[in-house]
């Protein structure tokens, strides 16, 4: 929902230097697109609010070597001037969510072998990346609670699930971190579970 009135809209890459949005009308049907200049090739798109407006920024995902461009959302609808991370040197996929816990949108990011945690600071800029090891890691990524820890865990395409872990001791907020690992084969490709936990 990019303009607060309630109804989702709908942001989506458009090659090969754009993205475009959709405001939507509630019935299912959307506006004309709006074309905001996103870098070059992007490849992936995702929703959030990066610098704790309660408004919805745009983070894109360029392919696969041009860096992660961020839009801020100005609660209208409309979005600010492109700011570019060149620090993003590769990419397949991304994702946001507070995998730290401080209250600040983080991202990961899929490239080639492993998965890149960028913890957001909170005005629309990131950490330097955090990468953990994830075989393939080229496709979609998925996040949810799979072992009901209070910490979100990552999920690859290939059947790879990270599991967040909680900073072991007490720890002041700025030294907290993202602690993820690879879950044995064992437990990332159990074909069941009990009733209430997610399973692919």
């Amino acid at each position: 929902d990019l303009n607060g009135d309630g109804i989702v809209d709908l942001v989506a890459t458009d090659s090969p230097n754009d993205v475009s949005v959709l405001i939507g009308h509630g019935d299912g049907t959307f506006a004309s697109a709006v074309h905001y200049p996103a870098g070059p090739y992007p490849a992936a798109v995702v929703v959030a609010d990066f610098n704790g407006d309660h408004r919805m920024d745009v983070a894109v995902l360029n392919s696969p070597n041009f860096g992660l461009t961020i839009l801020m959302g100005r609660g209208d609808g409309t979005l600010g001037v492109p700011i570019t991370d060149p620090s993003v040197t590769s990419g397949y996929a991304l994702i946001a969510g507070d995998f730290n816990h401080d209250g600040k949108t983080d991202l990961a990011i899929t490239n080639g072998y492993t998965v890149t945690i960028r913890q957001g600071i909170g005005d629309g800029t990131f950490e330097r990346p955090i990468n953990y090891p994830a075989g393939g890691a080229r496709a979609q990524l998925v996040i949810a609670d799979f072992n009901r820890d209070g910490w979100l865990d990552l999920a690859t395409a290939d059947v790879r699930i990270l599991l967040g872990l909680a900073p072991s001791g007490p720890r002041p907020p700025a030294a907290t971190s993202p602690s993820l690992r690879t879950a044995p084969p064992s437990e990332s490709k159990r074909p069941a579970m009990r009733p209430g936990r997610l399973a692919f």
